[in-house]
């Protein structure tokens, strides 16, 4: 993985940030990314106060904007705190 510089981090993964990086991510893959299961997700899409990134469906099927999931990424990364449902 390429390493990128800690100010140009997105998130803890260490992506380049890019507000126009419109990449849609399927929802498995995003699963995949952050270890969660399907259930956590579907409980996260329900938790307005987390401020997860809303699902674009596409025939019946879940993707993310990119995007979006980096800057929540950095929002998590700042340890603002979010209370449990």
């Amino acid at each position: 993985m390429l390493k990128v510089p800690p100010d140009q981090r997105g998130g803890s993964r260490g992506e380049a940030f890019d507000p126009n990086d419109d990449r849609l991510i399927p929802d498995p893959q995003m699963r995949k990314r952050y270890g969660v299961s399907e259930m956590t997700v579907w409980r996260w899409d329900r938790q307005p106060d987390l401020g997860f990134p809303p699902p674009i469906r596409i025939n019946g099927r879940k993707y993310r904007r990119f995007s979006k999931l980096l800057a929540w990424e950095a929002t998590r990364d700042a340890g603002k705190p979010v209370e449990a449902a």
